[in-house]
């Protein structure tokens, strides 16, 4: 599909058909704009906390590994390597 740039205001935009939204999967009036590969991506915008609740009913009903590497995500600092004693 080809798309010409319009002035808005004293910015610069392009009309995007509802059809080609809906097929992208945005649906509401945010999204994600960034810059990768010198294109210019346009993603549905995803809520910091989206899902959490799902993935707390998982651990509730032990649906998540201990083991989990992501559920220890930030590394050791000084005071867990050499002020903590474990008994």
């Amino acid at each position: 599909m080809r798309a010409s740039i319009v002035r808005i205001g004293n910015s610069q935009g392009v009309r995007l058909p509802r059809l080609l939204l809906e097929q992208a999967g945005i649906t509401s009036k945010s999204v994600t704009v960034t810059v990768e590969d010198h294109r210019i991506v346009i993603a549905p915008h995803q809520h910091p906390r989206q899902n959490w609740a799902e993935a707390l009913d998982a651990v509730a009903q032990g649906g998540v590994d201990e083991d989990d590497p992501a559920l220890d995500a930030y590394p050791p600092t000084q005071f867990d390597q050499v002020e903590w004693t474990w008994y």
